[in-house]
C-alpha cells in the first residue's frame, strides 16, 4: 500500500459548501480590508484638513492684526524748536515720540510699535535705540525681541510736550 493511495469520498453538497465558505473568507477579508485602509486614509485626510484649518486661522489673526493696526490714527513727527518755556532749547519730537510714550506704559516689542505708529522697522528701531539712550524708554534685555517700556524720564518728556503742545 502506497501512502499516497487514498480516497477522498465527499459529496457534491460538502464541496459547493466548502467553496462557498472559501468564496465567502476571501470577499470578507478584502472587504474588511479596505474599510481598514479607507479608514486609515480618512484619518490623514482629517489631520490635514485641521492644518490646513489652523494654518489659515492663523494668517486670519495675522492678518486682522494688521488691519486694526492700520485703522489707528498715523501722526506725523512735528519739530518744536526754542519754545517759550523750553529750558533747554532741545528740540522735541511731538507727534511720533509722544504716541509711542503714551503706548510704552505697556512693554511692546519694536514690531508692535512700528506697526501701531506706521513707520518703517530701521526708522523705528533707530528711533527707539535714540530713546534708549537718552534713558526715555527702557528695554528688558530677557527677552527676545526686546520689549520696551517708558521710563520717568520719558515721562516728564511727555509732560512738557503736552504743555508746550496746548
Amino acid at each position: 500500500m502506497n501512502i499516497f493511495d487514498f480516497t477522498l469520498q465527499y459529496s457534491l453538497s460538502d464541496v459547493l459548501i466548502s467553496i462557498t465558505l472559501f468564496v465567502l473568507s476571501f470577499v470578507a477579508f478584502f472587504y474588511f480590508g479596505f474599510f481598514r485602509e479607507l479608514k486609515e486614509r480618512e484619518k490623514e485626510n482629517h489631520k490635514f484638513k485641521d492644518m490646513l484649518i489652523e494654518g489659515y486661522f492663523h494668517k486670519f489673526d495675522e492678518y486682522n492684526e494688521i488691519i486694526s493696526h492700520t485703522m489707528t490714527p498715523v501722526t506725523k513727527d512735528v519739530i518744536i524748536t526754542e519754545k517759550k518755556g523750553d529750558v533747554n532749547g532741545e528740540a522735541l519730537r511731538l507727534n511720533t515720540v509722544d504716541t509711542i510714550l503714551r503706548m510704552l506704559e505697556v512693554p511692546l516689542t519694536s514690531r508692535e510699535i512700528q506697526r501701531k505708529i506706521n513707520k518703517s522697522r530701521e526708522h523705528t528701531s533707530r528711533l527707539l535705540k535714540k530713546l534708549y539712550s537718552e534713558n526715555i524708554v527702557m528695554r528688558d534685555g530677557s527677552t527676545r525681541p526686546f520689549k520696551y517700556k517708558i521710563t520717568n524720564e520719558g515721562r516728564k518728556l511727555l509732560e512738557r510736550t503736552a504743555n508746550l503742545g496746548g
